[in-house]
């Protein structure tokens, strides 16, 4: 028997002959790939609901027949066949798994095919937290998707990784690897080191019992960089019915481009449950005022910490601390000059106990036998361990109406008081749904795609119910909102902040998703876990660069006094930022955005129109030495009526030129130059046309 090669415009893949295995593929005779051992794994779990692990290898009949891969005889369940029906198109392989006989009393818990291994200094494009380059792939270890919801910080989709696809790049080339799943099933999109010099990409589907992945895993080559890999991404979506067929209608606010400006109410750098004269709530308005002023831009005050028994003690957030009277005059004194009111949420995690606060809900949560609403593990157990530092929690089971109508009651409260925006889903990354092993909720007892319609369903509940009552209050989550999930969370809080543990951001999100969603730059929350600020100032101000040109809302955190700072979590003992700098970048940006929000609001980020070269900046990084990163940012649209333009920002506080390498049959209106003049702390939108026949 000979390997199986299949071929598709230029690209030439090869399987193995032993076991199906990914052994090559060839971009027009280049190999972009190494060999990978293994064609799948099938995790089961027992009667015991122990995990066991099912390699391709270990099914002695293999036969390749007629575009079908088919393995079976496992010497401990020789009922179990594995077929995987394969085909070719438009430069992809497309594979389709089948699994059947699994025995009686066991479950399939995840499947992984083909993973892809690579060699390890290539850079991979990692879809986690709106997106991120790493450069040295092969020096991580593989996350692991696993109750209770350790998933958060790595690999979890539809959640951190908010798209189910990954990229290889290498010298001008790239691999694009995918599930083209529309019913966005749970998994885990993981890489990491896979040997000497090697680094891999796996993509774990659950099954939820149920084991037939009915969609296809899809490999293919290209040329080109991330966003040429990431159209490919797109077009699959919006053949699939993934994306509206029109952006949302959200509130006209949403369109003056306020400016969030986050304020935790109790606390200082460090999490306490103490007041730090934030409360009474009307204390903030003197610094919104001057803010505004400063900013010459509506205001959304965006509180932390406020919930009553906080801080962070789901799901009983409402009445706030300080009693709800302050809270509405606030919020009344804030529409009353034009500005807005927002909160954030704190996920579906229920709090037993708070060490920081005292409270306790024990004994009420043992007497009325709450354990019943709480997702299990797989063998029973009931835990919650995001924040665990900060408190004792359960996993709630949004399949169980106990725990909706909680949620549908705590937030029409808060509406009913005038808030406008509610991040209900803090720390259910990109609007993950908790991983629940039950048999008694009425859902299948594996994680599957049960759990990506569950969330969907309960967020569809909520927004239906404030529309009912006549309220526009939005709803969100911290990160983007996972794709699956941006029609019901169409405003969020970023946590670009997040991707510097693997590498440098890149704007993944906003290229896919811009027009749909109106997310906004986050509360920086740990920026100085990885970035030294104080050795290079500037960081701040090339996040407000980054945010504004990936087309989101800008966003401030404060300290106490009202001064802005470095980012939520920052030590109030420590030097705060210059103001100056970042009160006039914020002024001058988000006049542009105010503007042009035919880009900036509705508009489709698209692949440079031209190259842009310049200057550099060095970030001091914590966990490696440092970033070069140019010192200035820039960004390509087309607008929803067919106009285009790059927009060009200068963060540094000091004038800059930059060089524009135009293409043939490419305008860029700059006085017909090449060379751009920038001011300090501010952007330029250059219009581009394209010349007839160019």
């Amino acid at each position: 028997m000979n390997d199986i090669v299949l071929s598709s415009d230029g690209n030439t893949f090869t399987l193995s002959e032993k076991n199906g295995a990914l052994k090559s593929l060839r971009r027009e005779g280049e190999e972009l790939l190494l060999p990978s051992s293994e064609c799948f794994v099938l995790y089961l779990r027992d009667t015991m609901r122990d995990e066991l692990q099912l390699f391709s290898s270990g099914f002695p009949e293999f036969l390749c027949d007629g575009g079908m891969l088919q393995f079976a005889g496992h010497p401990e369940f020789p009922s179990i066949r594995v077929s995987i029906r394969l085909r070719t198109e438009q430069g992809n392989l497309y594979l389709l798994p089948e699994i059947t006989g699994v025995p009686a009393g066991m479950t399939a818990d995840h499947f992984e095919l083909l993973p892809v291994t690579f060699a390890a200094d290539s850079e991979l494009l990692y879809p986690f937290s709106e997106g991120v380059l790493v450069a040295k792939p092969g020096e991580f270890e593989f996350n692991q998707v696993t109750f209770p919801d350790r998933f958060y910080w790595w690999g979890y989709y539809p959640g951190i990784c908010q798209m189910q696809f990954m990229l290889m790049l290498r010298r001008g080339k790239g691999v694009y690897f995918a599930a083209h799943d529309p019913e966005h099933g749970p998994k885990n999109i993981a890489f990491g080191g896979a040997g000497e010099g090697a680094a891999a990409m796996h993509i774990e589907f659950f099954c939820g019992g149920d084991v037939l992945p009915e969609f296809e895993y899809v490999l293919g080559a290209f040329d080109g960089n991330w966003m040429d890999g990431a159209e490919r991404y797109r077009d699959w979506l919006e053949q699939s019915g993934t994306l509206p067929a029109q952006p949302p209608k959200l509130p006209a606010w949403v369109d003056d481009s306020p400016v969030i400006v986050v304020a935790p109410v109790c606390g200082t750098g460090s999490i306490t449950s103490e007041p730090n004269g934030y409360i009474p709530y009307e204390n903030l308005m003197p610094h919104i005022r001057r803010l505004a002023e400063q900013f010459d831009s509506r205001i959304m005050s965006h509180l932390m910490r406020y919930d009553q028994h906080g801080p962070w003690t789901p799901p009983y957030l409402w009445p706030p601390r300080g009693g709800a009277e302050s809270m509405t005059e606030y919020c009344r004194m804030l529409h009353h000059e034009g500005h807005l009111l927002g909160l954030y949420g704190s996920g579906t995690s229920f709090t037993i106990d708070s060490p920081v606060s005292g409270y306790s809900i024990r004994e009420e949560f043992e007497t009325n036998h709450c354990a019943r609403y709480m997702t299990r593990g797989p063998h029973g157990e009931i835990k919650a361990d995001i924040c665990g530092r900060i408190r004792d929690a359960a996993g709630m089971c949004m399949s169980q109406e106990w725990c909706v109508k909680i949620f549908e009651d705590q937030v029409l409260a808060m509406a009913e008081a005038g808030i406008d925006f509610i991040q209900l889903l803090d720390q259910n990354l990109g609007g993950a749904s908790l991983l629940c092993y039950s048999g008694e909720h009425g859902h299948p007892a594996t994680p599957g795609p049960w759990l990506t319609a569950q969330m969907k369903n309960f967020l569809s509940r909520l927004n239906r119910r404030l529309r009912e009552e006549g309220k526009t209050t939005l709803l969100g989550t911290e990160c983007a909102a996972a794709e699956s999930y941006f029609r019901e969370l169409p405003m969020n809080d970023l946590r670009t902040v997040f991707t510097y543990h693997y590498g440098m951001p890149v704007p993944l999100h906003s290229f896919l998703f811009h027009e749909y969603c109106a997310d906004f730059m986050g509360n920086q929350a740990g920026v100085t876990n990885d970035i030294r600020c104080a050795e290079c100032p500037e960081n701040i101000l090339w996040r407000i660069a980054y945010a504004f040109n990936a087309g989101n809302l800008l966003s401030v955190t404060l300290r106490d006094k009202g001064v802005i700072d470095w980012g939520a979590a920052a030590d109030w003992n420590s030097e705060p930022p210059d103001q100056e700098p970042i009160m006039t970048l914020i002024r001058n940006l988000n006049r542009l955005r105010r503007r042009y929000p035919q880009f900036l609001r509705s508009g489709r980020m698209i692949r440079p129109l031209c190259n842009v070269s310049g200057g550099s900046y060095e970030l001091k990084m914590v966990r490696r030495p440092r970033e070069v990163i140019d010192s200035f940012t820039h960004s390509s649209w087309r607008s929803p009526a067919g106009e285009y333009a790059m927009i060009v920002t200068n963060f540094l506080p000091v004038e800059q030129t930059v060089t524009l390498t135009v293409p043939d049959g490419v305008e860029v209106e700059n006085n017909g130059g090449t060379i751009l003049r920038l001011p300090p702390l501010t952007a330029k939108v250059l219009p581009v046309r394209f010349r007839e026949n160019g």
